[in-house]
């Protein structure tokens, strides 16, 4: 599927999807993840849409933004790109991620966001990860770091098992602490 069939595909989905839920926008790791199977396994309540096209860099987000993200109006946005953009210039990409950020801040107003790390293990993702996480803290983000995952046998699995968490809207009740899944 091309980006632009995939892009038509989330506006055809966006149509039946519910506002106010949470969604991952991402790149080729972010959108091989089986999520609907990983929202039932580990019976997520809230609505979880993953928005993720394969092949996308950081600098090509802009044009993905409005249909993976704003039109769906989420109350979580978790953003997981720069894996195809680790030969860039590290400030480039950061910047862009900024303006990213910006412009979810600006047009979701009072929504949460999350950037996550990228999650292979190397000298030129320890830079961009460690200025992703500068970027994050300085503009009011979450930073998740999901590196140690490359390693695992099941990585999708194991980084969606990080992020259940963060996609409640309330603390976790002591009966949900006993019934939680992990992988």
């Amino acid at each position: 599927m091309t980006c632009r069939e995939q892009k038509q595909n989330y506006e055809s989905l966006n149509e039946i999807s519910q506002n106010g839920g949470v969604v991952l926008f991402g790149s080729t790791f972010s959108s091989s993840m089986p999520l609907h199977e990983l929202v039932e396994y580990f019976e997520v309540e809230t609505p979880v849409y993953n928005r993720s096209v394969p092949g996308l860099s950081v600098f090509d987000a802009k044009d993905y933004l409005d249909t993976c993200v704003l039109d769906l109006q989420p109350h979580k946005v978790f953003i997981q790109l720069g894996e195809e953009d680790l030969d860039a210039n590290v400030s480039e990409v950061v910047a862009q991620y900024e303006w990213l950020l910006y412009q979810i801040h600006a047009s979701l107003r009072g929504s949460r966001i999350y950037v996550l790390s990228v999650y292979k293990k190397d000298a030129d993702t320890r830079a961009l990860n460690t200025a992703l996480q500068a970027l994050a803290k300085e503009s009011g983000c979450q930073f998740i770091d999901v590196s140690e995952i490359g390693g695992h046998q099941k990585p999708a699995f194991k980084e969606f098992s990080l992020l259940q968490p963060f996609f409640r809207d309330h603390p976790l009740r002591f009966g949900e602490a006993l019934t939680l899944r992990h992988i």
